[in-house]
């Protein structure tokens, strides 16, 4: 993994842990990988927001990964994400800031940085029913298919993120992220 440092006095490699110990939500690790990432809200929360002195304005994605001259942001949801429009509004400003903050970190402009960043939910298929996932998006007038590349399923939304903040979105299961992430990452190491 490519530890960020920067001349702006950016240490991302100070926030470095496994995804195992950021993927804890709900007091449950999601996963048992062993992979570094980058603590992504320890970062925002204890260096970034206070230098840039915005305690509290901010809030980030629980995980950057980043490789070769890529980035992938992680959020680990394992509770019920499907409660209200707030929860969704709440992922939806994660991923604002979060490329925004890595905006003012990498010194990319918008596109080159859209261009090499995926983003990737990770949620708990026992606690998010997607056939009761997509009848609630199709009801709010959203699809939860994209339907260029792939059959792939983007739920809670998320799927207007993909060509304008995210070169790929991706929500995962537990499961689905263990088999088309974390082994192929492995693989690579």
């Amino acid at each position: 993994m490519v530890i960020m440092k920067n001349k702006n006095g950016w240490n991302l490699g100070d926030y470095e842990k496994t995804l195992e110990e950021t993927s804890c939500d709900n007091d449950q690790c999601m996963t048992n990988s062993q992979i570094k990432v980058i603590c992504f809200d320890d970062f925002v929360r204890k260096e970034y927001c206070p230098k840039r002195k915005l305690i509290g304005a901010l809030s980030s994605n629980d995980v950057l990964y980043c490789y070769e001259d890529k980035y992938v942001f992680i959020e680990f949801k394992n509770g019920k994400l499907i409660k209200n429009n707030d929860e969704i509004r709440k992922l939806e400003k994660k991923n604002i800031d979060s490329i925004f903050i890595l905006l003012d970190l990498t010194k990319n402009n918008f596109d080159e940085l859209t261009e090499k960043t995926d983003y990737i939910l990770v949620y708990n298929k026992e606690k998010n029913d997607i056939s009761k996932i997509g009848n609630y998006f199709i009801k709010q007038g959203k699809s939860t298919k994209e339907k260029q590349n792939s059959d792939e399923i983007i739920c809670f939304g998320l799927e207007k993120f993909k060509g304008y903040c995210f070169k790929n979105v991706h929500t995962y299961s537990k499961e689905e992220f263990e088999e088309k992430f974390v082994k192929k990452i492995e693989k690579r190491m």
